[in-house]
């Protein structure tokens, strides 16, 4: 009787909404985050922490009071998935990211940069000079040539068939 006590218990236990996530410190590029997660007291508790792109931290929270259970990881400074798990029952929460949970992400200062002034001049117009040049000299050269061809010119030599001589 006692241990179906245990198991109706165990599978009654339930991790509640209430969750939440605070920044302790904040390096550049990392940070320091405790969570925090209600739910019935004397549970296993841990918090799966995702960061897409590299390994998942799994955390070990510790009851501090009836039913409230917290525990600290350290990451880079993403706003990465958080899952809560009950260890007993196998039940989880939904996917929360940490700014759901509260955290508030400490701006990067903003960086300006300014090119420096180029001592080299700017090429641009001069391969377009190039480019206008060739396509003069193609077009003189197709008028030039393309005369010749088409009306002939009084230079030429007389065909064999024209010539008075015969």
């Amino acid at each position: 009787m006692v241990r179906l006590l245990f198991v109706v218990l165990s599978l009654a236990s339930t991790l509640g909404g209430a969750a939440s996530a605070t920044v302790l410190d904040q390096g550049e590029g990392t940070f320091r985050v405790q969570l925090e997660v209600t739910g019935d007291p004397a549970l296993a508790v841990v918090a799966h922490v995702i960061d897409p792109g590299s390994d998942q931290q799994t955390i070990a929270l510790a009851e501090v009071s009836s039913g409230v259970y917290q525990g600290v990881f350290e990451g880079r400074a993403a706003d990465m998935l958080v899952v809560f798990e009950n260890v007993n029952t196998g039940e989880q929460t939904a996917p929360r990211s940490l700014s759901d949970l509260g955290v508030v992400f400490q701006a990067e200062p903003a960086t300006v940069t300014v090119p420096a002034p180029s001592t080299a001049r700017d090429n641009r117009y001069g391969w377009l000079a190039v480019a206008l040049g060739a396509a003069s000299l193609s077009l003189l050269a197709f008028w030039v040539l393309g005369g010749r061809d088409e009306g002939g010119d009084e230079t030429s030599p007389p065909d064999a068939a024209e010539s008075p001589e015969r």
